[in-house]
């Protein structure tokens, strides 16, 4: 989220005798795992981005460049059935404007599952998928803000789930604010309270990407009605995952 928006990175020579390994990890039975990795060939031809699977090296043993390659000849193993394969287009995707005049009515939108997804590239040899999660994009959200009162507003950003759990990460006017899990489809405020001035207009901008272990959709917007200031703690009855509630245990009856 931070090294997107301003283009960061590295840059790596890569060719066809000697794959690059942007990032590896170990994983034990029953582990998830779920991420970003954006990819830009800045010269040179077409290369070639693999997902790889492979069974845990032995003690001390590191792999090969050798045996990387002829992992990489392996049968796919079979999708997820998300069919999320392909190019897709981003031009002119995913920015969108959004008016807000004091003291309200709300302004938000949603995202992440019924918005449509971005637009696959014409003759892209495996365009057979969809993004319908939007995953790897960056969402900017630009609130536009008029408050012609003659006194101040308090406004406030919230987000509201409307799937199922969601782990959320923002940039707002380019600082990073991070949710916790939320699954409850209540509002929770985003950052500060925001205070605009009588008369006043004011430009919000908010940048966000869809996190690959969270179920959208998510609204996202701005009110003048104060939402809850903090996500439930994980294990409460309205967490993301609560704890089951023990039965009373039964009381003996009296006797007399």
């Amino acid at each position: 989220m931070t090294q997107k928006p301003v283009g960061e990175g590295i840059v790596a020579d890569v060719d066809a005798q000697n794959p690059y390994v942007a990032d590896y990890f170990g994983m034990k039975r029953l582990d998830g795992a779920a991420g970003s990795v954006g990819i830009r060939v800045l010269s040179g031809a077409p290369v070639t981005v693999t997902v790889l699977a492979l069974p845990p090296l032995p003690q001390g043993a590191v792999l090969s460049a050798a045996d990387l390659a002829t992992d990489l000849t392996l049968p796919q193993l079979p999708d997820d059935g998300h069919h999320r394969t392909g190019a897709f287009s981003l031009a002119g995707y995913a920015d969108e404007a959004i008016a807000f005049t004091a003291p309200g009515p709300d302004a938000s939108v949603q995202y992440g599952a019924q918005s449509p997804s971005p637009a696959q590239v014409p003759n892209d040899p495996v365009a057979t998928g969809h993004d319908y999660g939007e995953y790897g994009v960056l969402r900017t959200l630009q609130f536009q803000i008029d408050n012609p009162l003659d006194q101040s507003q308090t406004l406030y950003l919230y987000e509201r789930p409307m799937g199922g759990a969601v782990r959320s990460s923002f940039l707002v006017n380019g600082q990073l604010v991070q949710l916790g899990c939320a699954r409850v489809s209540d509002r929770y405020q985003i950052g500060e309270p925001l205070i605009v001035q009588p008369g006043g207009k004011y430009a919000l901008t908010v940048q966000t990407m869809t996190d690959g272990g969270s179920i959208y959709p998510l609204e996202v917007g701005l009110t003048a009605t104060p939402p809850l200031p903090t996500v439930p703690p994980i294990t409460a009855p309205d967490g993301c995952f609560p704890k089951p509630q023990s039965s009373p245990v039964p009381q003996p009856e009296p006797t007399g």
